[in-house]
């Protein structure tokens, strides 16, 4: 097997000559050679072939990006690694531009340097094009799960690229504004995001970049390294949403994740673990003095809820709801965003005291999905209506196996009862999302 030629760049012989030595003694018998500078660097390129080169930043009379500049023109297939103690947003955005494989920032531990470099060498998945090839099938689902996502959010239009700007798949359409340079800039702003997340030993980086307009408002969330989705709003007809935009952005990025790598997306915990975790968040969720809602002997037995209810002020209701989700956190380590307002006019009694009891049991259906990472709770005022929504991002749900209403369809019959409605959706491999409304007044 014909073995990987490195060339190493750094003005500072001991650290050349010390990662020479380094990439020459792995089992992958690396043919490593050590050059000072970047003249000496592009001399070497012309004379003999290089499957790798890495370079210093920061070297007299021509820099690491420069030298990098000249090699993508003299040996364009060289994938070069940039290693810098000076790393700034214009470097990162400069670096991604130039399709550096990889930034490092110093100090620099060699174990990291063998990785990023076994990873630059190793032979590609798709074809030998920078282009990331989908099938057929692949394809066609991501593009239905972006779409989908486009619809949930509300955007105009919703791109998947890599940070080099090319396009995989987009929806919707914004005439006015040209998405091949727009991707290419988000590109280098996420490839910079990515090179600071590896600077603060990230071990998983997750990270939105948002642009507000008018006239337009753009959010972009990195899927891996190499990946980016971007969704855009027309500022002009709508206002920011970046809570939700957040909250169904995270739900749908690891199966989008998984469509990009021909991955089987994780199966849903099954039925008997979903039951057997109802019960462990009762005494959690469940506020003093609070009876919970007898379970069904059977479909077709009527079940009440307790009418024995304690006025509850505003002021305190909203800060139950805040206590709840607090601990339900604190237990669980899923993340919450919430949004309360709703709850600060005074509510009748009974419906307060509904509505405390509806958040902790929702709470508990919520932990039997199988990888929930976030929960969204929001609260508003339509008329004489209040109305919630609860909602995560859970993969709990199959054809064969829809949302089950459980204890849930106590409080269902009492919201009919009070001239309202709870219904439970279930989105296959997605999560749930659970609606209430209550009237208020009368």
């Amino acid at each position: 097997m014909t073995k990987h030629r490195i060339l190493i760049v750094d003005d500072e012989p001991k650290v050349a000559f010390f990662f020479q030595k380094h990439l020459e003694m792995v089992d992958e018998g690396y043919i490593a050679k050590a050059v000072n500078s970047g003249a000496d660097a592009l001399e070497e390129l012309k004379k003999e072939p290089y499957d790798l080169m890495l370079t210093d930043l920061r070297m007299p009379q021509m820099d690491g990006l420069e030298l990098v500049r000249q090699v993508r023109k003299i040996s364009p297939k060289t994938k070069t690694i940039l290693i810098t103690a000076y790393g700034t947003n214009n470097v990162w955005n400069e670096a991604g531009q130039l399709e550096v494989f990889r930034a490092l920032s110093k100090p620099l531990k060699i174990p990291q340097l063998l990785e990023s470099v076994r990873e630059a060498l190793a032979p590609p998945t798709h074809s030998q094009s920078n282009v990331t090839v989908l099938s057929g099938e692949n394809f066609e689902q991501l593009a239905n799960r972006i779409e989908a996502l486009r619809v949930d959010i509300g955007a105009r239009a919703t791109v998947l690229a890599d940070t080099t700007g090319h396009i995989l798949v987009s929806t919707g359409s914004i005439a006015e504004l040209e998405l091949s340079s727009t991707m290419a800039l988000l590109g280098g702003t996420v490839a910079a995001s990515n090179a600071l997340a590896e600077q603060l030993n990230y071990a998983r980086p997750m990270h939105l970049s948002y642009y507000e307009g008018p006239p337009y408002d753009l959010y972009a969330v990195n899927l891996s390294h190499h990946y980016f989705l971007t969704s855009i709003f027309d500022r002009r007809k709508e206002a920011s949403r970046i809570g939700l935009v957040w909250l169904y952005t995270r739900r749908a990025l690891e199966e989008m994740l998984d469509l990009l790598h021909n991955k089987t997306t994780a199966s849903p915990l099954g039925r008997e673990f979903a039951e057997s975790v109802q019960s462990e968040l009762d005494d959690l969720l469940a506020g003093p003095g609070q009876q919970d809602v007898a379970r069904p002997k059977s479909s077709q037995e009527t079940v009440a809820l307790s009418t024995q209810t304690k006025e509850v002020s505003p002021s305190t209701l909203a800060d139950n709801i805040a206590g709840i989700l607090a601990r339900f956190n604190q237990q669980t380590k899923i993340a919450i965003e919430y949004r309360l307002d709703a709850l600060e006019a005074p509510l009748p009694p009974q419906a307060s005291a509904l509505i405390q009891k509806t958040v902790g049991e929702c709470l508990k259906n919520v932990y039997q999905h199988a990888k929930a990472t976030i929960v969204g709770v929001s609260f508003n005022r339509d008329g004489r209506f209040l109305q919630g929504s609860i909602a995560d991002n859970g993969i709990g749900f199959t054809p064969n196996q829809p949302p089950t209403m459980k204890t849930l369809a106590a409080y269902q019959k009492a919201y009919e009862a009070a001239g309202g409605s709870l219904e439970v959706v279930g989105y296959q491999d997605q999560g749930a999302k659970i609606n209430f409304r209550l009237p208020i007044s009368e």
